[in-house]
Formats: structure tokens, C-alpha cells, sequence
């Protein structure tokens, strides 16, 4: 917060923070697949160089959540924004799995309920539709790539749009509650 005390608004500290991290997070990520191609050409196969593609969807997935546990800490403890964050992730990689368990559930209820239980039947197929558009599943196809399914670069560019809007939306939401945030 020392930054704060110098002529910088609060949204450029919160975006400064997310590009800083996000820099960081990605040279990490640079040197570790650096690392997989240079062991992968000690072995006599050739490179598949269809791996650049998952490494670009996880850089995006983890910029996805440095902004999402930037909302979290722009008003909750380390600790609690730790938990949240975490939270998020999980939920992220299970929307498809919830939606496919709650969602007929909620069909059945709407279909031969009545009053509350059509009411709840509802909300829960509008909590799934919610889930489901914070999925994180779009982002994974290490296995895919793995047992040669062909991924286009459409669909990694797609992903990579899914992100950077996750981003925006949510670090339009961590500069809002950082600017409301009174800090003494």
C-alpha cells in the first residue's frame, strides 16, 4: 500500500498488480515449457509442437485467476482470499460435472412441481446456467493433446477471448470494491 501514498489511482494499482503478476506468472510458464521442449528433444520422436497450445490456455486460465484473487483481496484477508480463490477454481472445473447432476434435477422439478418447489426448481437451473458460465473446462485439453485429438488454433484463440473477457469482468470488479475499500 506504500504505492498508494504516491500520485497513482487506485485502478492502476489493481491493474498494475494484474499485468506485474500476470508477467510473472507467464515468464514462469515460459521457462517451464522451455524446459519440457528441451527434455522432449533428448527423446529420438520428433517435438509435437501441438503442446504450445495447452501452455497458451493454462497462461490464460492462470490469468483468469490472479484477477479473480485480486477481487478477493481487495476486500478480504490473504488467508480468506486464499480459500475463495481456490474455491473458484474448483468450481470452475466442476461446473460441467454440477450441471449434469443438477440440471435434470431442476427440469424435474419445474416440470412436476408446484409453487415452491417450482420456484426453487428455477433458481437452481439459473445458479447451473450462472456455473456454467464461469467454466474453466474450456481451458483444459492436456489430454486431448496428449491422445492426438486435433485442437485448431480457433478453439485455443476462442479460449484465449474467454479469458481475457473473465478478466475484464472481474478485474472491473476488484477495481470497484478497491476503490470503495478505506484503507487507514
Amino acid at each position: 500500500y506504500t504505492i498508494l501514498a504516491k500520485p497513482v489511482s487506485r485502478a492502476q494499482f489493481i491493474v498494475g498488480k494484474f499485468l506485474g503478476l500476470c508477467a510473472t506468472v507467464t515468464v514462469e510458464l515460459l521457462l517451464m515449457a522451455g524446459l519440457l521442449f528441451l527434455l522432449l528433444s533428448l527423446y529420438p520422436e520428433p517435438i509435437d509442437w501441438n503442446l504450445i497450445k495447452p501452455v497458451v490456455l493454462i497462461d490464460c486460465e492462470l490469468f483468469v485467476l490472479i484477477s479473480i484473487a485480486l477481487v478477493f483481496s481487495s476486500y478480504s484477508s490473504s488467508f480468506m482470499s486464499v480459500i475463495f480463490c481456490l474455491s473458484m477454481l474448483f468450481i470452475g472445473h466442476l461446473t460441467d460435472d454440477l450441471a449434469g447432476i443438477m440440471l435434470p434435477r431442476a427440469t424435474e422439478m419445474i416440470e412436476k412441481g408446484q409453487g415452491f418447489e417450482v420456484f426453487l426448481g428455477k433458481t437452481l437451473a439459473f445458479v447451473v446456467a450462472f456455473l456454467q458460465t464461469l467454466t474453466f473446462d474450456h481451458f483444459v485439453i492436456n489430454a486431448k493433446i496428449v491422445h492426438g485429438v486435433p485442437i485448431p488454433w480457433a478453439y485455443v484463440w476462442t479460449g484465449c477471448a474467454y479469458g481475457a473477457s473473465l478478466c475484464l469482468f472481474f478485474l472491473l470488479i476488484a477495481v470497484t470494491l478497491f476503490a470503495r475499500k478505506d484503507l487507514q
